[in-house]
């Protein structure tokens, strides 16, 4: 969201000649880190205890946790780097996202 508010602050005026802070750019932005958001909360508010019916160990989700967290934290590290360095932000953002589905349909699909 602040990423999305600092990107809009740069934007073109509007047709009124004053900087608009609210534009198409982050409304379409927000609404995809919520929407991406909410789809990863929903799913890991219930994998505990779909992994403990199937008799895992219950230091397991702990750890798919952790790897999870660790590597959403290292791909924002590196996709801000890679879009501060290139000045490209919003093609860089918009690969995360669709980086972001690929993994979800392969993981659908069983890794296969």
């Amino acid at each position: 969201m602040i990423c999305g508010l600092i990107c809009a602050q740069a934007s073109a005026p509007d047709r009124t000649g004053s900087s608009a802070w609210y534009t198409p750019n982050l409304l379409g932005r927000s609404l995809a880190s919520f929407l991406s958001g909410l789809g990863h909360e929903m799913a890991t508010a219930v994998l505990p205890l779909f992994l403990l019916s199937l008799g895992v160990s219950p230091i397991n989700p702990g750890i798919i946790e952790s790897v999870s967290d660790g590597g959403s934290t290292l791909a924002g590290l590196v996709g801000g780097g890679l879009a501060d360095r290139t000045g490209v932000r919003q093609p860089v953002a918009g690969a995360g996202y669709l980086v972001t589905r690929a993994a979800a349909e392969d993981a659908q699909d069983g890794g296969a």
